[in-house]
Order: C-alpha cells, then sequence, then structure tokens
C-alpha cells in the first residue's frame, strides 16, 4: 500500500472515530434522560445488553443498549438517548476509549502528514539529473 493509501485509509478511520466520539460524549452530556429496563445480555466478547426504555415525556422504545453490563439484568437503570441509540449513565470507559482513540488517530494522522510534506519538499529540493548519450 503506498503512503498516499495509508494517508486516505487513516484520514477515514480518524473521521469515523472522531465522529463516534464526538456523538457519544454528547449524549453521555445531553442527551435525553430515560429509565431502562435490561432484560438480557449476549455473553462473549463485547457481548450486547438488551432491554425497553422510556423517557421523561412517556416515549418507549425497546432495542441494544450501549454499555450495560451483566450484572444490570432485571434491574432498572438510567440511560441517556442520543444518535446511537441509549447509553447506560455512568459508562463512562466508552466514552473516555473513544476520545483516547481519536486522540491517537488525529496524532497518527499529523505525523503521517508531516511525513509526507517534508519527504515531497525533500525530492523537490535534489536536482533532477538527466542521463545525455
Amino acid at each position: 500500500m503506498t503512503a498516499r493509501l495509508w494517508g486516505l485509509a487513516l484520514l477515514l478511520v480518524t473521521l469515523i472515530v472522531n465522529w463516534l466520539a464526538f456523538v457519544v460524549v454528547q449524549t453521555e452530556t445531553s442527551g435525553t434522560v430515560a429509565i431502562a429496563h435490561v432484560h438480557d445480555c449476549n455473553s462473549g466478547r463485547g457481548g450486547m445488553c438488551s432491554g425497553t426504555w422510556t423517557d421523561e415525556g412517556g416515549r418507549a422504545g425497546s432495542g441494544e443498549i450501549l454499555g450495560a453490563g451483566h450484572s444490570m439484568i432485571g434491574q432498572d437503570a438510567r440511560v441517556r438517548l442520543g444518535a446511537l441509540g441509549p447509553i447506560a449513565q455512568g459508562a463512562w470507559e466508552m466514552p473516555a476509549g473513544l476520545v483516547s482513540l481519536a486522540v491517537v488517530a488525529d496524532a497518527a494522522l499529523i505525523v503521517l502528514a508531516w511525513r509526507l510534506r517534508h519527504r515531497r519538499a525533500g525530492r523537490a529540493l535534489t536536482p533532477r539529473t538527466r542521463v545525455v548519450r
């Protein structure tokens, strides 16, 4: 893979991770408050929990609840509703992890862009020679 393709791939990953981090943090800080009842959780790595919820306005919903764990099965929990659905309050390890990943991806993109810029600048300064026969 060329450096340009690596750069484009890294840019795409960085944009996605930054968007996810923004949406999760925005939901955690200003999403609509709701009460959810956790019904069950999938076992295994990264198991998702599902349940039902009702917001302050009385609107009900059901589906996956991000940040809920096995210890919450059968219990009511406060969640915040946002673009990605309900996120269990107090599950700050998810936004913290996403923000950390976003910072690392941003730093990697900056380093790659700097290296590519200086590599091109170095090539521009070296004289091109022609072989004359």
